[in-house]
């Protein structure tokens, strides 16, 4: 269920149609892909994301399961493990981290996530 979902999800959300129309109409282009083809060449790009993806998530929801089954854990336990949790943490790491940066660029830094500036020889 979690496999259909996300390819219905992006369906919805990412309408290749869409996105070329406005490619198009911005004066963008893709590289190598005339204007004809860049509606399913886009639809193509989005499957093969989405199905990794999907896989991935179906993964995460059965980790609770597999930790019960191979450690013998209570399903108290297991539930810690749980892909509903482990998507928010991530979540909410990454806005986190998103929210530093930004902040940090803020006030003229160079950010949260980079190695430092670079001095300019004369």
């Amino acid at each position: 269920m979690i496999i259909g979902f996300a390819f219905f999800y992006t369906q919805v959300s990412l309408n290749p149609e869409e996105i070329a129309k406005n490619i198009r109409d911005n004066g963008g282009t893709i590289p190598q892909v005339s204007n004809d083809n860049m509606e399913k060449y886009l639809r193509k790009v989005l499957n093969r994301i989405v199905l990794p993806g999907s896989l991935f998530l179906a993964f995460i929801a059965l980790i609770p399961t597999l930790i019960q089954k191979f450690f013998n854990f209570p399903a108290d336990v297991a539930m810690l493990f749980g892909g509903t949790s482990l998507i928010i943490m991530v979540g909410v790491c990454l806005e986190t981290v998103r929210q530093l940066d930004s902040l940090m660029k803020l006030h003229h830094h160079d950010g949260f996530m980079t190695s430092g500036r670079k001095i300019k020889k004369i």
